[in-house]
């Protein structure tokens, strides 16, 4: 059994320095296919790293680790589903597409996860964590809609599920911030190991 850990150790010790190597490598990547396919590695890598995390925890927060890792592999199957359209169809992704389906199936997901990981702390919340919560995500609204939100609003050559395809995507990202913002608030005695997975 001991020589199992240690060798379960190493093995995830080199899967990590792998991710590792290929995060810091991507931005130096030739060409698009190569740097997507290192994408697609990576976001697989964290799929399998997570599910393994949920398989092995004996902790309450298993069902959370299974969220995440549900989460990851729909994004990772929007990448895959992008990269077809690119680099073997050449075509142009149409929006909305099935990656879209992917990409925006993982928040929900995601959402489940942090509830479940960080929602112990949901009794003791109050308005005012709500509230300071919706001033920073107003904040940052004020930020991504000149770029991100406003710009596709006033477009004439998009149809209309294509801008709600475009304007879901920072509107649910402000949604996360919102709910990462409320559970720190709320969760003031997060222990540093949370505190850091949460940001």
């Amino acid at each position: 059994p001991y020589l199992g850990r240690v060798r379960h150790t190493y093995a995830w010790r080199l899967v990590f320095i792998c991710g590792l190597l290929i995060a810091t490598l991507l931005p130096f990547w030739r060409t698009s296919l190569s740097q997507e396919l290192a994408e697609l590695v990576l976001g697989l890598t964290s799929t399998v790293v997570m599910l393994v995390t949920a398989i092995r925890s004996k902790t309450h927060h298993q069902a959370a680790w299974y969220w995440f890792s549900a989460s990851a592999f729909s994004f990772f199957l929007g990448d895959t589903v992008r990269l077809i359209y690119d680099d073997i169809f050449h075509l142009t992704v149409p929006s909305p597409s099935i990656a879209d389906f992917f990409y925006v199936f993982g928040y929900p997901l995601f959402f489940l996860g942090m509830k479940r990981m960080f929602g112990e702390h949901g009794r003791n919340r109050s308005y005012s964590d709500v509230i300071d919560a919706g001033i920073i995500t107003l904040g940052a609204l004020a930020v991504l809609w000149p770029t991100l939100i406003g710009p596709y609003l006033g477009s004439s050559g998009i149809d209309s599920l294509g801008v709600l395809t475009n304007v879901l995507y920072p509107l649910m990202d402000l949604a996360l911030v919102f709910f990462a913002i409320r559970f720190v608030v709320a969760g003031r005695s997060l222990n540093p190991v949370k505190s850091l997975l949460l940001i």
